[in-house]
C-alpha cells in the first residue's frame, strides 16, 4: 500500500505515543495501556487500527510525506519514499515477480480507519 499524506505538522504532535511506540501490534499496545505507560487512548486506538493493517494482515505501507522523515516512518514500522514515483518504483521492485496488488491512498482525505479488501492468502 502506498500512502500519500502531506502531514506538514508531522505525526499527530498531540499524540506523542504514536511516534514513541509506533505500530507494534494489538497485544503490545494493550499491555502498554494496562501498565499505564500509554495513557492516551485515542493514540492507542489509532495504533491498534493501523497495526491491524500493517502487522496482522502483513501489508507493507510505503509512506510519501512532506512532514514525516524516513527515520520517523521506519520507527513507526512503515516504509518511506521521497516521492510518489519513488514509492511506485519501490512497490514494483518488491513485488514485480508476484501476483500482488498495490493500493494507492491519499492519506489527507481519509479517516484514521482504513478499510481494505480482505486478504485471501497467497502473496500480499
Amino acid at each position: 500500500m502506498v500512502l500519500f499524506a502531506k502531514r506538514t505538522d508531522g505525526i499527530a504532535p498531540e499524540h506523542p505515543g504514536i511516534i514513541k511506540y509506533g505500530y507494534i501490534g494489538y497485544k503490545i499496545i494493550k499491555d502498554l495501556v494496562k501498565s499505564g505507560k500509554l495513557k492516551d487512548l485515542a493514540a492507542a486506538t489509532h495504533m491498534v487500527i493501523v497495526s491491524k493493517v500493517i502487522i496482522d494482515k502483513a501489508i507493507d505501507c510505503i509512506l510519501v510525506s512532506e512532514g514525516v522523515s524516513e527515520k520517523i516512518a521506519f520507527k513507526l514500522g512503515l516504509l518511506w519514499a521521497e516521492s510518489p514515483q519513488d514509492a511506485v518504483k519501490q512497490a514494483y521492485n518488491k513485488f514485480k515477480n508476484r501476483n500482488s496488488k498495490t493500493y494507492i491512498i491519499n492519506g489527507d482525505n481519509i479517516a484514521d480507519t482504513l478499510i481494505l479488501p480482505r486478504y485471501k492468502g497467497g502473496d500480499k
